[in-house]
């Protein structure tokens, strides 16, 4: 098998020896583990080495996609892990595990690897130093296999073992003795607290205090980042209370842009009544540099969004309006979204911690001083996205609440506008029609002489029987007498689809003093 293996570094004889099935032959020599309790007197020093140079050899061709298939094929998986289950030697585990590495990247193997059971062996490998490291990387192969939002298709063993393998790396996390952790051990803590189990064992007892305590002093960014995504999860919220005005510290004090953007992230997770933002906002400045960090094209987009979010969250302390509630803030969110009008979760975001900071009445007083917002938010209620939409509308509601001279009816115009824009192009663009016109009985109208599109004619009286018929009768008359204090109830009955529309419209709005 040396030799083979010797001969194999070549890839044109690889492939001969793959077609010769030698991928069946090393999983034979996979059983050999069972002559030991079969056969006595059994050199099991010599099994094992024969045992790992087979594992060794596999571990090499499996390099190759098409011989992953053949691995796959042959049940390769469910003989190591027999293997590996009957043995106790340290290298030759190493050994099994990095070939269910290599085989791990097809997508149905790694499902099978978790799904036998694997999973414990793995967690328990990461507690030898020999199998630690490759433990480490199988598990994070795995993990982004996995769904953190759908718990429900993890089950209650494999949660076990992540919650296991989540005190594993805190523990090592923590003692690690140099200024970084390591990569590969830190990506595993950032996937592992994505997950609901993994993050309420990272805020329980000392955890959360002790990582927070290294962030703090080594300001390393991937480990701020698992930090945060502990704080994604809101039952965990309650756990970072004390930890507040350390957060806001690590946040204003930055070493690098990454770090800064996933401390504010954190801060703008958590959305707690418990909270004084007021006070983080005061005692730290914050609100000065927020209002920094939000100019578009100097300062990076996920910075910007994370000072939006971040605003939004502080502007849920009820007493924190006459601090959020200036001009000054006001003026630069809207700039975001004017210069990021097309990033949507960059204008959604902006508008979301709008609508909080409208909450508070010094915040409504801001956005009605600043005349082109509110232009902007008419503008926006005609937006493609729903989000977008939903968003202006409501400050634009908070708007007419404060009874702002001259701002109802200009909204309600807009909102009328874009509600029935088809409506309105489509009267504008016929043949010069003013929609203010009664098209019946006005002298030389060519619609009423009976004349209609392409030459057909219509009886207005039986027009007007069957517009008065219709069920959309009395709301269209009702919005008839809106249209036109002159000509009560009367719309141009050159086009049904207009009628139509009106209804409908009346319908949603609930008639004229709702608009």
């Amino acid at each position: 098998y040396y030799i083979l293996l010797n001969l194999a570094e070549d890839p044109q004889t690889q492939v001969k020896m793959v077609q010769r099935d030698i991928v069946q032959i090393l999983l034979d020599e996979l059983r050999r583990h069972r002559t030991r309790s079969i056969i006595q007197n059994t050199d099991i020093k010599m099994t094992d080495d024969l045992l790992q140079l087979s594992v060794i050899f596999l571990k090499s061709i499996s390099i190759f996609e098409e011989n992953v298939s053949e691995l796959s094929r042959l049940g390769a998986v469910r003989r190591l892990q027999n293997l590996y289950e009957s043995t106790d030697h340290s290298d030759l585990r190493d050994e099994i595990l990095q070939l269910m590495f290599n085989i791990s990247f097809d997508e149905k193997q790694l499902v099978l690897i978790w799904s036998n059971g694997f999973h414990k062996h793995m967690v328990q490998a990461m507690n030898s130093p020999v199998t630690r490291n490759i433990a480490i990387k199988l598990i994070y192969q795995v993990t982004t296999g996995l769904n953190p939002q759908d718990p429900k298709s993890i089950s209650n063993d494999v949660g076990e073992s992540l919650e296991q393998a989540t005190r594993i790396v805190c523990a090592l996390i923590i003692s690690c003795r140099k200024k970084l952790v390591d990569d590969q051990l830190i990506s595993l803590g950032v996937n592992l607290a994505s997950f609901d189990r993994c993050s309420a064992v990272i805020a329980s007892g000392q955890l959360l205090g002790r990582l927070l305590k290294r962030v703090h002093t080594h300001h390393d960014n991937l480990l701020m980042k698992m930090i945060r995504n502990v704080s994604d999860h809101p039952q965990v919220w309650k756990a970072f209370l004390p930890y507040m005005h350390q957060l806001t510290g690590m946040a204003i004090h930055p070493k690098s842009t990454d770090f800064v953007v996933e401390a504010l992230r954190t801060l703008g997770n958590i959305q707690l009544p418990e909270v004084l933002y007021h006070q983080l906002l005061i005692k730290h400045r914050l609100l000065d540099y927020l209002t920094k960090h939000l100019v578009p094209g100097i300062a990076e987009d996920d910075l910007v969004l994370a000072a939006l979010i971040v605003v939004g969250t502080f502007a849920l302390d009820p007493k924190a309006g006459h601090v959020i509630g200036n001009d000054s803030l006001v003026n630069k969110i809207h700039k975001v979204i004017q210069d990021k009008i097309q990033d949507e979760d960059l204008v959604i975001q902006g508008l979301f911690s709008l609508f909080r900071i409208c909450l508070h009445e010094t915040g409504r007083e801001a956005v009605i001083r600043h005349e082109n917002l509110t232009n902007t938010l008419l503008d926006l209620t005609c937006d493609e996205s729903q989000g977008v939409r939903d968003l202006a509308n409501k400050i634009l509601d908070l708007v007419v609440h404060c009874e702002a001279d001259g701002w109802q009816e200009r909204i309600r115009e807009r909102r009328f506008e874009g509600m029935n824009r088809d409506w309105i192009e489509y009267i504008e663009t016929s043949e010069g029609a003013d929609p203010a016109m009664d098209y019946k009985n006005v002298e030389g109208n060519e619609y009423s002489s009976g004349e209609y599109y392409g030459g057909e004619v219509y009886d207005p009286s039986q027009m007007q029987e069957m517009w008065e018929d219709s069920a959309d009768h009395d709301a269209a008359h009702e919005y008839g007498d809106s249209m036109d204090g002159s000509s009560p109830g009367r719309l141009s009955p050159f086009d049904r689809r207009a009628a139509d529309m009106a209804a409908v419209m009346t319908t949603e709005y609930g008639g004229d003093d709702d608009m």
